[in-house]
């Protein structure tokens, strides 16, 4: 919702949670670490590329997981004609306290942004009136090595506070983060995941050659009063 705030208003997209974070000072070090490491804590939300056929976006999302906190930043490319969503890279903030073995927490956060880039774009349960339809690897697809993407992890030690959690909160802010940056790559917000590509065609924005500021329109009417839902991995299947 943060994300939506701000582009509504056409403000930085770092702003507007930096702001609402000024009494937290951890949360908001981390924001702007994280944001001047993935190079966007200059940049305005932009009108997507009328008539390209493929739209590139970039957002963030921010999470506090108990005395974790995480931020995730990403970067994805939306190809028109299919609605196929590739994420390109993630830039993982995260400030657990004490860091005691810096690159096993590396490792951890590129195993969460695994996980969660190929829950956002990919792993879904369905199922019909006879039961449970994805039941191998060949109906519940995951990630494969030639979907990953690049990772930037930028690690807040903080030698004066006790180490906390590492082995999921870096996965939270990713769907949001991902949702996010395909907005800014094609001005739809989608509420339903996986961001798969017939979610993603569904909306006429994705073909849209808008050389009119329709999406400014679409941007600032935020599409519908609804409330953002959860996202969700299970749909029924087709009959």
């Amino acid at each position: 919702m943060v994300d939506e705030v701000a582009a509504a208003a056409w403000r930085r997209r770092v702003s507007v949670p930096v702001a609402a974070l000024a009494g937290d000072q951890r949360a908001s070090e981390l924001l702007q670490a994280t944001a001047k490491q993935g190079g966007v804590e200059a940049t305005a939300v932009a009108l997507p590329e009328a008539g390209a056929a493929k739209a590139t976006g970039r957002a963030h999302r921010a999470h506090l997981r108990g005395p974790t906190l995480v931020c995730a930043i990403a970067e994805v490319e939306v190809e028109r004609s299919t609605g196929v969503v590739s994420v390109k890279k993630m830039t993982m903030g995260h400030d657990c306290g004490l860091i005691i073995n810096p690159d096993g927490l590396k490792f951890q956060v590129e195993a969460n942004v695994m996980q969660g880039v190929s829950r956002a774009l990919i792993e879904e349960t369905k199922w019909d009136a006879s039961g449970i339809k994805t039941v191998d690897w060949r109906t519940y697809p995951v990630l494969t090595f030639a979907k990953v993407p690049d990772v930037d992890v930028v690690l807040i030690n903080r030698p004066e506070r006790a180490s906390s959690g590492s082995g999921e909160p870096g996965i939270v802010p990713v769907f949001a983060a991902i949702g996010n940056a395909i907005f800014d790559a094609v001005g739809v917000r989608l509420r339903e995941g996986p961001f798969t590509p017939q979610r993603v065609k569904r909306s006429p924005a994705v073909e849209d050659d808008v050389d009119d500021g329709t999406f400014v329109d679409r941007r600032n009417r935020g599409r519908d009063d609804e409330i953002a839902r959860p996202p969700l991995h299970v749909s029924r299947a087709e009959a």
